[in-house]
């Protein structure tokens, strides 16, 4: 994403009206607050066509607030009382869920939801996530590589036992300590078609999967889903390829 210059004068100003407001926070805690600005703009403009214009950033700017209500909603300007609030405790019974649910995996789809539903509402009100992000990504992590896993891992089962097949009507031995190379060149290649179809659907619901995966996947464009079918596609070629010369 690319700004116009005017758009990018604006931008500045106002990371620069952010900064003199926190005059008495140390620089880490600055760095995260603009990071946060800068994502959250990400999130709402990076599909618009560049340059963005600075109308188009002047509307997002004005959803985010004053800079000087930053401050308010950090923690690293030491000289504001922070009292804890309510995302704040939700924020902490979300990442005990997670701890729970190690024990209770039951659990997790609840810390999940809980920490997309706190992370909502600080969003919301434009506020900067700070340290809680430390409470509320945790959960948003674990279940979102659980899903990822799941997604591109489901069907290895049905494809080891095709290659198990394809090894068999071959005339190879299956009975052995390590499965033949044409099973695995079958079970691989077969997955790596299975992702291409994955990453089609990635490239066509580019929006749904930034939504799943937020904050995450704020980054994610269409053309990495092409990316990784492209890479199933290499897979798919290579075991083919391998499973094919082991059974002439």
């Amino acid at each position: 994403m690319t700004f116009s210059s005017e758009a990018r004068q604006h931008l500045e100003q106002y990371l620069e009206d952010m900064r003199a407001s926190m005059g008495g926070a140390d620089g880490d805690g600055v760095a995260e607050i603009e990071q946060d600005i800068r994502d959250h703009i990400e999130a709402e403009l990076g599909e618009r066509p560049s340059p963005v214009s600075a109308d188009e950033l002047d509307a997002v700017l004005a959803r985010l607030g004053s800079p000087a209500q930053w401050v308010a909603g950090s923690s690293a300007a030491v000289a504001v009382p922070h009292p804890i609030s309510n995302e704040d405790w939700l924020a902490y019974a979300s990442s005990a869920l997670l701890l729970v649910g190690f024990a209770l995996p039951i659990l997790w789809p609840v810390s999940f939801l809980l920490a997309r539903w706190v992370l909502a509402r600080i969003e919301q009100r434009a506020e900067p996530v700070g340290a809680r992000r430390w409470l509320l990504y945790p959960p948003l992590a674990v279940v979102s590589i659980a899903i990822v896993l799941l997604i591109l891992f489901w069907p290895f089962g049905a494809f080891a036992e095709l290659g198990m097949m394809v090894a068999r009507n071959a005339g190879l031995p299956t009975e052995t300590r390590f499965p033949p190379l044409v099973t695995l060149a079958t079970t691989f290649g077969c997955l790596g078609a299975y992702w291409i179809i994955v990453g089609i659907a990635a490239a066509a619901g580019e929006r749904f999967v930034r939504s799943l995966f937020h904050p995450f996947a704020d980054r994610f464009r269409r053309r990495h889903g092409w990316m990784f079918s492209a890479a199933g596609a290499i897979l798919a070629v290579a075991g083919g390829l391998t499973a094919y010369i082991g059974t002439r």
